[in-house]
């Protein structure tokens, strides 16, 4: 895990005290934060008498929020045995996410069925032709990629038409092992691992390569593809963001003390707090 998420800070060019976005990345941070997590469960936790299942399933009935979330929350407090929930639930592949470059992969034993024999590209371009008959759309992505013939804008398969079992291009891995590792990365005790997925799902497209040999990306009729491993990672962020916020929202409607401490949490007047948080939800679609 450490590994790959250095590999992400090397792939953004970032590092830790970068100013860019600076609203959006601080309320990513709030949000996955011991001090908002201790907010939401401070009446609950005080609760001593209920056992661990019905304290989840208080949380899940609270924020409607689903099992492996509710776990999630209860373990970032330390509770005995939550935290073995959660891991189960948003279990990470022991697979490996990086390209290949020798002409047979070392990692053949953890390949999908029909690709263990396959060389690398040809593992590569087997999995493009699957996803070739889904049909492709236009990326919900700002700017287009320069070429020779001008800028062409993005396209994409949605994770909606992307199926557990199918193999994605990049990593060689299922779309459900795919989804898990992704999921596990909101497991971390840094948020600012989060703040980096943020920047890789919504930042520079032409990071995203889709290509193999000499060419950076896969194209269909002139225009670049992203891989469907974005498209996962965009969906799992998106949701799960939308899930935190759900919990919030609902925690300042319950109690006018709990907008106080919201807002000044934020650095924002009670009276912005829910322009604040559809500007929030407008970023994450």
């Amino acid at each position: 895990m450490k590994l790959i998420m250095e590999s992400w800070r090397g792939y953004l060019g970032e590092s830790d005290d970068s100013k860019k976005e600076l609203t959006s990345d601080e309320f990513v941070l709030f949000l996955f934060s011991k001090e908002l997590n201790d907010l939401l469960l401070e009446n609950l936790l005080n609760e001593g008498e209920y056992s661990l299942e019905t304290k989840i399933k208080k949380l899940m009935k609270k924020y409607a929020i689903p099992f492996g979330m509710a776990a999630a929350l209860l373990a970032g407090t330390g509770i005995k045995g939550a935290a073995d929930i959660a891991q189960n639930i948003y279990k990470q592949p022991e697979q490996s996410t990086q390209q290949v470059e020798k002409s047979k992969s070392p990692f053949a034993s953890q390949l999908p069925p029909g690709y263990s024999d396959l060389s690398n590209q040809q593992g590569i371009e087997k999995a493009w032709k699957a996803f070739d008959k889904k049909g492709y759309e236009g990326a919900p992505v700002s700017g287009a990629l320069p070429t020779t013939k001008g800028r062409k804008a993005y396209i994409y398969v949605p994770a909606s038409k992307i199926d557990s079992g199918d193999v994605l291009p990049m990593s060689l891995m299922t779309a459900g092992d795919y989804r898990k590792f992704i999921e596990d990365q909101f497991m971390t005790d840094n948020p600012r691992d989060i703040v980096y997925l943020k920047k890789m799902v919504y930042g520079t497209p032409s990071k995203w390569l889709s290509g193999s040999g000499n060419s950076n990306f896969k194209f269909v009729e002139g225009h670049p593809v992203l891989p469907p491993e974005w498209s996962i990672t965009r969906d799992v962020f998106a949701r799960v963001m939308g899930e935190k916020l759900d919990m919030l929202e609902a925690y300042v409607e319950e109690d006018p003390a709990n907008r106080e401490k919201v807002a000044s949490q934020l650095g924002i007047d009670q009276s912005q707090l829910e322009s604040y948080f559809h500007k929030q939800r407008f970023e994450i679609k």
